[in-house]
């Protein structure tokens, strides 16, 4: 399942190859609503996966991807800016990779512009898009990242129309996140089914060894069993 998950990034990917621009990194990220759980998908350099790595974990960067300033009806609003027109001669290579956790009550309402000063305070270039899909209001899916070119101000123009067929698409694998959330839950379940029945193995084991036998020996000490054998004619 995650093999087709990269499949997906490479088809994005591929799109971005063929207008010969170059990729500091982009993410699909999967929002789950009902568990508050986020996956993310990357295909980046190591610059830009720290990066974000760096932001999720900072208050007021972190809740993008549940705030209600990024979310507005069916589909997640668009964004397109400028974070540097200039140009690295050097192109760093790009990894498949993932990150995940579960997102907490106390969202911060963290917006885009927070987003690319953070990129530039760290020296990315490039432009920092961002667009998604709510499915059915249980979860969404996000695409986001840093894409760049000789030309920063034709590379905007031209990228949101790569952006949104990539995204139009999405519904057609949306199948393939629904089918990864179910093996997750599945995973869950079947550990804590196997934690309890640990307990409760446990539990008897220590129960019959530590009082029952306990017990039992203690009455049987109390026997006469040679009185009896004599009374039995034994």
């Amino acid at each position: 399942m995650i093999k087709a998950i990269e499949e997906i990034l490479n088809q994005f990917s591929n799109e971005i190859g063929l207008k010969k621009w170059s990729i500091e990194g982009f993410d699909l990220s999967y929002v789950d609503h009902k568990e508050k759980y986020i996956e993310i998908f990357s295909f980046s350099t190591d610059r830009y996966y720290e990066a974000v790595s760096d932001g999720f974990t900072k208050p007021n960067l972190g809740s993008l991807l549940q705030s209600n300033k990024t979310f507005k009806g069916k589909h997640i609003e668009s964004t397109y800016e400028i974070i540097s027109s200039i140009t690295d001669e050097n192109i760093s290579a790009c990894k498949f990779r993932s990150y995940k956790g579960y997102f907490s009550d106390n969202i911060n309402e963290a917006d885009h512009s927070s987003w690319i000063r953070h990129y530039q305070e760290l020296g990315l270039k490039g432009i920092y898009f961002s667009k998604g899909k709510r499915r059915q209001g249980d979860f969404d899916l996000v695409l986001f990242g840093i894409i760049k070119g000789d030309d920063a101000c034709f590379v905007k123009t031209e990228l949101p129309a790569i952006v949104d067929s990539f995204i139009e698409n999405l519904s057609d694998f949306a199948i393939v996140f629904e089918n990864l959330r179910q093996n997750r839950k599945s995973v869950i379940e079947q550990a804590t089914r196997a934690a309890i029945s640990q307990v409760m193995a446990r539990n008897t084991s220590h129960n019959i060894g530590a009082h029952v036998m306990n017990k039992l020996i203690g009455d049987l000490s109390k026997l006469e069993i040679e009185k009896f054998k004599i009374q039995m004619g034994r």
